[in-house]
């Protein structure tokens, strides 16, 4: 076999790994009684009959056989298999006579010793930072491999405490570096990580919690985890020490980070107690998750997602260039967040609670009685609801970056609604909004046809339909008995405009300190548009951040949430240059102002609005003199495009296009729209774009603004339709503040939120990017989500 296996290499070795570990522990299973290799019940143990601990042995074995097929390119790993053997039988002995922690110890730094000695598995450097470049361990190479070792095989043995639940991470982890593997075409490591990941398949097949098993027929023990988590860290060090390395080793902490930080904020805390820092205990994060009401494999797939996200962000985020001491911050944000987690565990109990509850479909606490009990019980539960919500989540995180996830998402969406479709239109067919969105989205396909519009156009007919309304009904309606979602599907999107930031920034530029360039900051008008949008409802979380403080933790916790995610949108928004975006924010704060006048909220909530818009102002301004460097004052930029709209207006266009090009250009192409528009005023010209402007506009094929666009394309019909629908969403939002079925500060965020779109569309044509088409199709569910939990209320 060659040094640089095909895929189908690669398929066979694992197939002979999963083989050979299923079958060899199908074989020991009856002997393992016999020798008292088993995993008796009792004291912090959850199963009520014994259980074999044979699945080291056989995820061991499966390998070998894998690795005996391919002896050529693996013959110098000896090492490696030499230190796994001894963790096998030291370990073996523990599960069958419990050894000390001191003898375990000192069998984990042999074993660790033993790579360490073959010369070529040590930590050399841990990457580069500021003021420091590279950081070279040089003398303290050798000791800190050996410290990383042993804490990596303690950290991997600590977190089998629950079925599926090491042996689904382990694998994940290998997922990962056998990517950054195939990337650094080293053919020997991959070989030996899909052995691995053979091997752990093949125990997984009896260790997960299947619809047939509802329980493990067969444990890891020690012997296996010890053993993994020597074998993972061997892999780590043998590709980020490789001259060749496509990732820094701050990356592939994240890899790692699961149990990693679940061990070290544990031992921490110990410490700090006055106990050992091996002494066991029932507050790993897994523990957190069984007494908030999770079922063990519930909790086993929230952790090993979890680890595929945490390998996500180290993987990806290194190979788009993210700065080390950036990734370094971040794993040392997570601990400390684990940390607080854990050590206020019966407030993030009770989050749980709330979020297993709002996935089950049950109220959860927040009440019983009232508005709340109807609007917190969905109209459909079981298999149909959870795909919907997947889907839901899916394309909210995928937003920013994934047009195919987001497709898939919806997708998701739409076939749930298909197959609880009587629940659906029982529902549907009561609402206003339902038959305004079916006359618009109707009008727009047959004045298209008629008219034989094109599909290429800039924006396309076919992208109007897709934000008429149709796609918003099934998502408002799977989004109205989801409320305990609506805060984590929040989070879903600032998590996914992260990923999307990570991906598309040039961090070449970006560490060099090429600020004021708008291409370093990613998309602008992606980034712009979702980063006004997300400012405001931020800015409602603050709000009712401080309209609950002194009641509890959580509000405090929200305000902190708030206030830190702000920072990094604003000065995304402000590197993008995105105008039209600032416009937008500035607007949506207008209206939550306006709207805040017309509620008459009290004080504190007024402090809420006041202070997150001062913040607002300050970072925004101080971000403006750190990234918007040799343009001049900030008020030039936001000065000079309403001095060129006045020479427009006074006919000066040629002054006003030397003032400023981009406002004289995009009030040319308004008045260009405004002349089509008159001569078919009614029904339109079935195109929304112009077929060809002269003179200095002739390389532009779209007006600048959707509304010009929609009224050219449509006419007034379908303006008039068009703005029906738009005002039923806001009403909606009105009246179930009026009627205190949602908090004001939703509401108003709400308001801001669809008040920066309305202004941005004014400004732009958005619907034509995937992602902003996508934002506005979910705040028209909202709405829809209003207005079907006031229908519930009312039929209730």
């Amino acid at each position: 076999m060659s040094l640089e296996p095909s895929p189908l290499q690669l398929l066979v070795v694992a197939f002979l790994a999963l083989v050979g570990a299923s079958g060899l522990i199908a074989l020991l299973r009856p002997y393992a009684r016999r020798i008292g290799l088993i995993d008796r019940p009792g004291g912090r143990k959850r199963h009520a009959a014994p259980v074999p601990l044979i699945g080291g042995i056989g995820v061991f074995g499966g390998f070998l056989v894998a690795v005996a097929a391919v002896p050529g390119p693996l013959a110098s790993r000896g090492a490696l298999f030499t230190a796994m053997a001894l963790l096998l039988l030291g370990g073996v002995l523990d599960d069958i006579r419990d050894m000390r922690s001191t003898s375990k110890l000192l069998l984990q730094a042999a074993a660790a010793a033993v790579v360490v000695a073959s010369g070529d598995q040590v930590l050399r450097h841990v990457g580069g930072f500021p003021l420091v470049g590279d950081l070279v361990l040089a003398t303290w190479a050798i000791p800190l491999t050996l410290f990383a070792l042993v804490g990596l095989i303690n950290a991997t043995n600590m977190l089998d405490g629950l079925d599926g639940l090491v042996g689904g991470v382990v694998f994940v982890m290998l997922g990962w570096l056998l990517f950054v593997a195939g990337l650094q075409e080293a053919g020997a490591v991959s070989l030996v990580i899909v052995a691995l990941m053979g091997g752990v398949a093949g125990f997984l097949a009896f260790n997960m919690r299947l619809p047939w098993r509802c329980r493990a027929s067969v444990f890891l023990g020690d012997a296996g985890s010890m053993s993994l988590g020597l074998a993972v860290g061997w892999i780590v060090i043998e590709l980020s020490q490789a001259q060749d390395s496509v990732l820094s080793p701050v990356a592939y902490g994240w890899v790692l980070a699961l149990p990693v930080v679940d061990t070290v904020s544990l031992m921490i805390r110990r410490l700090c107690k006055g106990q050992s820092p091996f002494a066991a205990d029932r507050e790993h994060l897994h523990h957190i998750f069984l007494r908030a009401g999770y079922t063990p494999g519930q909790t086993s797939a929230c952790l090993v997602l979890i680890a595929a996200a945490f390998g996500a962000i180290g993987v990806l985020g290194g190979l788009a260039g993210m700065p080390d001491w950036l990734l370094l911050v971040g794993l040392v944000a997570v601990v400390v967040l684990h940390y607080v987690f854990i050590r206020h565990a019966w407030y993030t109990m009770r989050a749980l609670r709330r979020l297993h509850a709002g996935w089950e479909g049950g109220h959860g606490p927040f009440g019983s009685v009232g508005a709340v009990r109807v609007i917190m019980h969905p109209p459909v539960n079981g298999w149909r609801r959870s795909i919907a919500l997947f889907g839901i989540y899916l394309a909210i995180f995928c937003l920013p970056f994934s047009r195919a996830g987001m497709n898939i998402g919806l997708g998701l969406v739409l076939a749930a609604t298909a197959m609880a479709l009587p629940a659906f239109w029982r529902d549907a067919r009561r609402l206003v909004l339902t038959w305004l969105m079916l006359a618009l989205t109707g009008y727009i396909v047959a004045r298209a046809l008629i008219g034989g519009a094109p599909v290429d156009g800039t924006p396309s007919w076919d992208h109007l339909v897709r934000v008429a309304g149709l796609i918003s009904l099934p998502v408002g309606w799977w989004l109205a008995g989801a409320r305990a979602q609506w805060v984590w599907m929040l989070m879903s999107l600032v998590a996914g405009g992260a990923v999307a930031f990570v991906a598309q920034a040039n961090w070449g530029k970006l560490n060099a300190g090429v600020l004021s360039d708008p291409a370093a900051w990613g998309s602008a008008s992606t980034s712009g548009f979702l980063g006004a949008v997300i400012l405001m409802l931020l800015l409602g979380g603050m709000i009712a951040a401080v309209h609950r403080l002194g009641r509890g933790w959580r509000p405090v916790f929200t305000l902190a949430v708030c206030v830190v995610l702000s920072v990094p949108v604003i000065t995304v928004l402000v590197g993008s240059r995105y105008t039209t975006g600032w416009v937008g924010a500035l607007a949506g704060a207008l209206v939550i102002g306006l709207g805040a006048i017309a509620y008459g909220v009290d004080r504190r909530q007024w402090l809420g609005l006041a202070g997150g818009v001062v913040m607002f102002l300050v970072v925004g301004l101080g971000a403006w003199e750190v990234v918007i460097t040799g343009s001049g004052p900030w008020r030039d930029d936001l000065a000079e495009p309403i001095q060129a709209a006045a020479l427009y207006f006074g006919g000066e266009v040629e002054q006003a296009r030397a003032l400023d090009p981009s406002t004289g250009r995009r009030l040319q192409l308004w008045q260009g729209a405004a002349e089509r528009i008159a001569e078919r005023p009614v029904f339109g010209w079935a195109r929304m774009s112009p077929r060809q402007f002269d003179g200095p506009l002739s390389a532009f094929r779209e007006y600048n603004t959707l509304y010009g666009a929609v009224a050219v394309g449509f006419g007034l019909v379908g303006m008039a339709l068009f703005a029906a629908v738009v005002v039923g969403v806001l009403y909606q939002f009105i009246v179930l503040a009026r009627d205190r079925i949602w908090p004001t500060s939703w509401v108003l965020a709400m308001l801001g939120a669809n008040a920066a779109v309305l202004v941005m569309l004014g400004l732009a044509i958005q619907i034509d990017d995937t992602s902003s088409r996508t934002v506005i199709v979910l705040l028209m569910a909202a709405g829809v989500a209003a207005a079907f939990q006031r229908q519930w209320i009312q039929r209730d």
